[in-house]
Order: C-alpha cells, then sequence, then structure tokens
C-alpha cells in the first residue's frame, strides 16, 4: 500500500514541478483556461447553448481603457494552455475548449472565429468546434472537417 501512495506522490510531485516551470504568464493562462473550462463542462450540460453564448458575450466585453494596458499575447500560447488544461478536466470538449478560447482571445484583445463542422469519416458523423484568430487554427484542429458555422467573436453580443 505503502508503494502505491509513493508513485500517486511521485506523480504529483511532477505535476507541480512542471506548473513551477511555468512562465507567469504561461501558469495564469493554464489558471484561466482550467477555470473556464471546468465553468462550461459544468454549465453546457445544464443551460442552453444560446444562453451560454449570451453570457460569454458579457463576459468578454472589454472596455477601451482597459485595451491600453493590456499585454500582447500571442494567440499560439492560448491555445497552448487550453490543450493543457482541458487534460485535466475529465469529459472536457472541443466545444468546452473552443469557447474558452474564444473568450480568453477576446479579453486579451484578439479577434476570434468559433468554428463548427463535421464529417463524415469511415461512414460516422462527427462534429468538432476549433477557434481561428487571423486565420490560423489555435484552440482544436479543422482536420478534414467541413466548416458549417463561423461566428465571429465581435458579432456576439
Amino acid at each position: 500500500m505503502e508503494d502505491l501512495s509513493w508513485g500517486v506522490e511521485m506523480r504529483c510531485t511532477k505535476r507541480v514541478q512542471r506548473f513551477l516551470s511555468l512562465s507567469a504568464m504561461e501558469r495564469s493562462l493554464f489558471i484561466q483556461a482550467l477555470f473556464l473550462i471546468l465553468l462550461f463542462r459544468v454549465a453546457l450540460p445544464v443551460v442552453r447553448f444560446r444562453r451560454a453564448w449570451a453570457c460569454l458575450a458579457g463576459m468578454a466585453s472589454i472596455r477601451p481603457e482597459d485595451m491600453k494596458r493590456r499585454i500582447v499575447i500571442q494567440p499560439e500560447k492560448t491555445g497552448a494552455a487550453l490543450v493543457r488544461a482541458s487534460r485535466y478536466v475529465p469529459g472536457a470538449t472541443c466545444l468546452m475548449q473552443a469557447l474558452a478560447g474564444v473568450l480568453m482571445l477576446r479579453r486579451q484583445g484578439h479577434i476570434a472565429e468559433l468554428c463548427i463542422g463535421v464529417a463524415k469519416p469511415n461512414g460516422e458523423f462527427g462534429a468538432h468546434a476549433w477557434v481561428e484568430c487571423g486565420g490560423r487554427q489555435v484552440v482544436g484542429t479543422k482536420a478534414d472537417f467541413t466548416t458549417l458555422i463561423r461566428i465571429e467573436m465581435t458579432r456576439m453580443a
């Protein structure tokens, strides 16, 4: 029994060390991403998408004076934080990551697009959500999905 707890303790220690090895900005992005993915993980099964989208629009609003004080963060860093954080949220889906990504990118001053697409690989229907910023995929990947809808964050409200 003691050997088992020692293994768990070692894994936790390594995770803490990995977290502490991140820069302050990367730690901040990770914590934001983790919080938002958890929020959408809890909210989406209970709240209709339209309502969640409306709340997201309100959370993403930024005052012009706040924009002047903002630190420019590369969208790819936000995408990496979302991927890292989603590993710690059981049941986190691409839609939850994408919604969190759109919100984080918008609050950073970027114009982000939520994209939803479909594919039918191997005869099975599949849907996927990802985020594009400046024409680049920063959260999730499009892969072989056909884009059905693309919503720019600035048009959310």
